[in-house]
């Protein structure tokens, strides 16, 4: 017998208040001998016994009253073990793998699965469950339930991992806790989808009472011809230098392949160009081409490369890549003073470090340097061109300059502000209303004896990103005179501090835009940081993070079944368009061009999964420790021990009745 509530267990405690009540309602009375009442005496001792023993059932039927209430509001009930329906569980997995989508019996070899699925079917009774789901990198549980297997998806795209597979599979079973399950898992076996021996049966742990049957579909041989690879020596390059790239081919068939044409397209909006090669190539062999496509136009050039042949696997026939051909990169860098000497100039130690080469691996060439004094106006401020702006010294800031900026930021520009020297109220207040400010800028603070120095670097985002290995540059070797004190926003995010109070380089956004603030100043006279060898990585480093030239770049390479946290991608019927929207934890699901913004991103197929090569059932489950059954052998159903609660109140409340008028009844017959 179990309880629910078996907090009023406690109640049996009252079980004393009987028994108190007994005890002090006790018959005492003092002995007097009566000669007149000697001829009672045998009547009364009679008498006496049968009220002693009234008592003591009174007690007992009372105490037992108080015991069965406190029971009742405990709620005792039987735990009854039986058989209830959908205690057999079978979960179907169906590789869905690019591999599937080679020719099979009754067309492409998914379709073989289905047929097999539905052949596993067979044994199942009426009250079974069935779980089905795809998988290949990723695993898709189907809102399907019937025995009748679900339609073949159109387009297989995927890469192989049976590691990934199984351990959804033995996931999803220990949710099934009172039901027998076995599972059916359908593939080609693709050597490929394997991972090392040891490394598989260890992670796995696959439970030895979780049946597999494993049924293959694949082809004994395939031929195959893959463009494995499509290179560039780089992704961004300048419209001098003459484009080149790089095709490898590799035949996984065992029969040569011969007069096969390979043709490369590359657009950009309207313009594109296109070349042709032809090449022969043995079995197990590999080939590489090169195109030379000479001096480009700027622009995001698409470039596709294609193998015309039918072979078994066509997914791995065409591969893309994306060139990102750029002019110098536009940067307006304002200086606060006049035209004079060069090396009196605030903004002289900037423009020095900007035109030094570009130490960004993906940006091949030069920035674009203009400098603009603050005596002349607004000027290039508000030229749309301008990508970035650069404020070498933000005290020399007019009203006019600061509303130009903001117009520029709000558009999409990216602005990197210097402190420099003291800032007026008047300059601070104008940054602060035009939202360009970090937050409440205050008064410049002298270092004294110690100068400051840059410490609690956060290596969270590109910007600082080459800085987190000391050995790479330690920026805490840096020191600095005067930084301008700020009470920043809660919006404000900080890349680095000079101590635990005082911010070095803040980050926010404006709209469209984003700007950086550098609280201290790049004049040589200010601050000796600016004759460090650091100078010129982080000055650069911060320009190119604000052009977006640091990590990827503009472009991003991707393989199919890669996370794309940031956005979804509406697979369109043309394989090389499609519309990305902002809505997170979605995957690249087909090969393509994807653009967001200025942002291209190129998806290709898993080159590994090109391989045809296969493996045997055996080893299959040798290497993930797997137990193997037949669907058609007859599997024992688990005995499911329910809880179906039999409540016992409606007893509980009927011997309470019964004792209430027992006690009723034995009351009014026993004196005190």
């Amino acid at each position: 017998m179990n309880l629910i509530q078996t907090s009023f267990l406690f109640a049996l405690g009252a079980l004393a208040i009987p028994v108190l009540v007994h005890l002090l309602s006790r018959w005492q009375a003092q002995r007097v001998e009566l000669g007149t009442m000697r001829f009672l005496q045998e009547v009364l001792v009679e008498s006496s016994a049968r009220q002693r023993l009234r008592r003591w059932l009174l007690l007992a039927t009372r105490t037992a009253l108080v015991a069965l209430l406190a029971l009742l509001f405990a709620r005792p009930y039987l735990a009854e073990a039986g058989k209830r329906d959908g205690d057999r569980l079978r979960i179907v997995m169906i590789d869905r793998s690019a591999s599937m989508a080679m020719p099979g019996a009754a067309g492409r070899l998914i379709d073989d699965a289905l047929v097999a699925a539905n052949s596993a079917m067979h044994d199942l009774g009426d009250q079974a469950a069935i779980v089905w789901a795809w998988f290949d990198g990723d695993v898709q549980e189907l809102d399907h339930h019937t025995a009748a297997a679900p339609a073949a998806p159109e387009s297989l795209n995927g890469t192989t991992n049976y590691l990934a597979a199984l351990s959804w599979a033995r996931d999803r079973a220990r949710r099934e806790q009172h039901a027998s399950c076995d599972i059916v898992f359908i593939t080609d076996l693709q050597q490929s989808g394997f991972g090392a021996d040891e490394f598989s049966t260890a992670v796995l742990d696959f439970p030895n009472d979780l049946p597999v049957k494993l049924i293959d579909v694949g082809r004994p041989a395939a031929n195959n011809l893959a463009i494995i690879h499509l290179g560039a020596p780089t992704l961004t390059v300048s419209p001098e230098n003459p484009l080149t790239m790089q095709a490898t081919l590799f035949n996984y068939g065992a029969l040569p392949v011969e007069e096969v044409t390979v043709a490369l397209t590359a657009n950009s909006g309207e313009r594109a160009r296109r070349m042709k090669k032809t090449i022969n190539l043995l079995g197990d062999q590999a080939q590489e081409l090169e195109f030379e496509l000479g001096v480009m136009p700027p622009g995001v050039w698409q470039i596709t490369v294609d193998a015309d042949l039918s072979d078994d696997l066509a997914i791995d026939n065409r591969r893309r890549l994306a060139v990102n051909v750029a002019e110098p990169c536009p940067v307006l860098v304002l200086d606060p003073g006049g035209e004079g000497l060069p090396h009196t100039q605030a903004s002289y130690f900037l423009r020095t470090a900007l035109e030094q080469s570009l130490e960004v691996k993906r940006a091949a060439n030069k920035f674009a340097t203009t400098v603009q004094y603050a005596e002349s106006g607004v000027g290039g401020l508000a030229n749309d061109n301008q990508r970035l702006i650069v404020i070498s010294d933000a005290s020399g800031c007019s009203p006019a300059q600061v509303a130009a900026m903001e117009q520029r930021v709000r558009s999409g520009a990216g602005l990197l502000i210097f402190a420099g020297s003291t800032l007026s109220p008047q300059t601070a207040q104008a940054f602060h209303q035009a939202g360009l400010s970090p937050g409440q800028l205050k008064t410049q603070t002298s270092a004294g004896a110690s100068p400051f120095r840059m410490r609690l670097v956060s290596t969270s985002g590109l910007m600082l990103e080459p800085f987190s290995d000391p050995q790479h540059g330690d920026l805490s070797r840096l020191s600095f005179d005067r930084v301008l004190d700020c009470e920043l926003n809660p919006a404000t995010k900080v890349h680095a501090w000079f101590d635990t109070r005082r911010a070095a380089i803040t980050e926010h956004t404006v709209e469209r835009g984003r700007v950086v603030w550098f609280l201290s100043g790049v004049s040589g006279s200010a601050n000796s940081w600016t004759n460090s060898p650091l100078f010129l990585p982080l000055v650069q480093q911060m320009v190119a993070d604000l052009l977006g030239l640091t990590g990827e770049g503009f472009v991003h390479m991707r393989t199919v079944g890669d996370p794309a946290t940031e956005f979804t991608v509406d697979s369109s019927p043309k394989l090389d368009s499609s519309s990305v929207k902002d809505v997170p934890k979605q995957r690249f699901d087909a090969p393509g061009f994807f653009t967001v913004g200025d942002q291209t991103f190129v998806v290709n197929p898993a080159p590994r999964e090109s391989d045809t090569a296969r493996r045997d059932i055996e080893s299959f489950y040798k290497q993930y420790g797997l137990t193997p059954f037949e669907t058609d052998a007859p599997v024992a159903d688990k005995l499911v021990h329910q809880e179906q609660r039999h409540e016992l109140w409606p007893w509980l409340a009927a011997m309470a009745t019964l004792l209430v008028l027992t006690e009723f009844f034995l009351a009014n017959r026993t004196p005190a």
